[in-house]
């Protein structure tokens, strides 16, 4: 199956914005899937579970699939699925996980909960439901003072796995250091894997870049 996982260094810098940027891009030329086969923090609305960030990916992909074929596990707590599962007092394993992410057609997206090294079940990290789904990875990192260091780490834990690499996205959240860091070009100096910067202002320009990745994958 061809497609992607998109992870990162930590939870909160930007995966289901950039994710759902990139659905809305592709799914006009692509038969693709979405996935964000488990999310925590879901809020109760009317007894039933809300998960807001595989809904933004459910609508930016034209709802062509269920919501609940989006994401199938969804919990309250606000903590890793590891421990929401366990507060659920509901079994969670990768190969759940690894199922859930199961689709007929020909391309797969799928987002992941936290970072690369996150606990994402009772039996395993972010990591091994990459590593078993056998996709490339894209990387998000924080465009901040330490994003070299954060992105060197998450790439290696991947190359450790043997996961191929897709690209690295720095997104730039905060204006701290807009003007002084030049991480991109830092960045590259010490990895071979493609990396891009991500700017509303330039999304075009962006998902071209990413477009010739995925056609090169």
């Amino acid at each position: 199956m061809k497609g992607f996982f998109i992870t990162s260094n930590n939870t909160g810098v930007g995966k289901t914005h950039i994710g759902a940027r990139i659905i809305e891009s592709l799914k006009t030329d692509i038969d693709l899937s979405v996935r964000k086969p488990v999310e925590s923090d879901c809020k109760d609305i009317n007894g039933d579970l809300f998960p807001s960030d595989a809904n933004k990916l459910y609508e930016a992909s034209g709802r062509n699939e269920n919501i609940d074929t989006v994401c199938r596990f969804k919990f309250e707590m606000c903590a890793s699925p590891r421990l929401a599962a366990k507060d659920a007092k509901t079994s969670l394993t990768i190969q759940d996980l690894f199922e859930a992410c199961q689709t007929d057609k020909k391309f797969l997206i799928v987002e992941g909960a936290g970072g690369i090294l996150s606990p994402i079940a009772e039996d395993g990290l972010n990591v091994d439901l990459i590593s078993k789904l056998g996709l490339p990875a894209i990387i998000v990192v924080n465009d901040e003072l330490g994003a070299i260091n954060q992105a060197l780490l998450t790439i290696n834990a991947a190359e450790q796995r043997r996961i191929k690499i897709m690209c690295v996205i720095l997104n730039h959240i905060t204006e701290v250091g807009e003007t002084s860091l030049n991480n991109k070009s830092e960045l590259q100096e010490f990895t071979r894997h493609p990396v891009l910067k991500y700017n509303e202002n330039e999304i075009e320009s962006f998902i071209g870049q990413l477009k010739k990745l995925i056609n090169n994958s």
